[in-house]
């Protein structure tokens, strides 16, 4: 068998095959991590959930993971009121997980605009100077982590809190154990109870007629809504998924990379969707865990009428995109859906 298509082959992240602008190899004897997976979190302006989920990383001792974090292009005060934080209560742990004069992102895209701003231990803060959005800012976190060395990316929405010292060690645990499993994610509760994943994969036929309709007769009664994978609950050691939250999505860098991170095309919606269709076009499985808990503290304050039409918009537009170029719908298909997300605009607008 070829080994360029040996997908129960893992290749380690040293290898230059998946570091072709030497950047791992350069940044690599600058830092002495001690730790396999990194942690790496987006701000955008709510530098508060930041310090929150570093207090809830100090709360539950979850030592065995260093922490990067990248300011989107905030435009306020997030870099050194994150930074102040850290050096005020963060401990030195660790040796400074890099050297912000020797850092390098290589030939990257990103190496013009984001710099390392403050490291102390194992935690260390970037600064970006243009806004790459959800998908975009997430691949700059993963270039971050693959330049340091890491084996194992875990990106986290910056509203996240760790309930477990073993969130970490539990996922690494399972990709050790499965070479087929290219991404995988945590049991995900919203802080009103509901469940943030897993889900199913739908169908041409259920969105086009019949999920809309069927879900808000559901919501009506508290029941989840049909593509949720109710089964994957029980599965305590792990069950395989098609798709999980995007709140916490944690990658082997190697796969991360291979599957060309996430699709930038959507802003905010669509985002899991996208990587379950990359996964299995890659032959591999996303893994939902649900011996392991992480707390997503989601925007619960109820939006004008008006604002909700437009972010269910947006949502039909990105849905669209990945309808198109991830699904292969075309023609009569596009048409169908889109007449079915018209009826739910006019519906919303009730």
């Amino acid at each position: 068998m070829d080994p360029a298509q040996d997908h129960t082959k893992l290749t380690s992240p040293h290898d230059t095959r998946l570091d072709p602008t030497g950047e791992a190899t350069r940044n690599r004897t600058q830092g002495t991590h001690r730790n396999r997976t990194v942690l790496l979190v987006l701000n955008y302006r709510n530098w508060t959930d930041c310090v929150n989920f570093l207090q809830s990383v100090l709360e539950h001792e979850l030592t065995n993971a260093d922490i990067v974090i990248l300011d989107n292009a905030s435009g306020n005060d997030s870099v050194p009121e994150i930074r102040d934080w850290i050096d005020a209560r963060f401990p030195a742990d660790a040796p400074p997980l890099l050297d912000p004069s020797r850092f390098t992102l290589g030939t990257t895209r990103f190496a013009a605009h984001v710099e390392p701003v403050y490291v102390k231990g194992r935690v260390a803060l970037f600064s970006s100077d243009q806004n790459y959005g959800f998908s975009g800012g997430n691949n700059a976190l993963a270039h971050i982590g693959r330049a340091l060395g890491h084996e194992f990316l875990y990106l986290l929405n910056s509203d996240t809190l760790f309930t477990d010292r073993f969130a970490v060690s539990k996922l690494e645990a399972l990709h050790d154990a499965d070479p087929l499993a290219y991404a995988s994610g945590p049991c995900v509760i919203n802080f009103d109870g509901s469940f943030d994943s897993p889900f199913r994969r739908d169908s041409f036929w259920g969105d086009a007629l019949y999920y809309g309709p069927v879900n808000r007769i559901r919501r009506l009664f508290s029941l989840p809504i049909l593509q949720f994978d109710i089964s994957a609950l029980s599965r305590p050691s792990g069950a395989q998924v098609y798709k999980i939250s995007g709140a916490a999505m944690f990658f082997p860098t190697a796969r991360f990379f291979e599957l060309d991170g996430l699709d930038e095309n959507v802003w905010l919606s669509s985002e899991e969707a996208i990587l379950g269709e990359k996964v299995l076009k890659a032959g591999g499985k996303i893994i939902y865990l649900p011996t392991t808990v992480l707390l997503h503290v989601k925007a619960a304050s109820p939006r004008p009428k008006a604002k909700r039409i437009d972010i269910l918009a947006n949502h039909f537009t990105q849905r669209n995109y990945y309808y198109r170029r991830y699904r292969g719908y075309l023609g009569w298909q596009m048409a169908l859906l889109r007449a079915g997300q018209r009826v739910r605009l006019l519906m919303a607008r009730l």
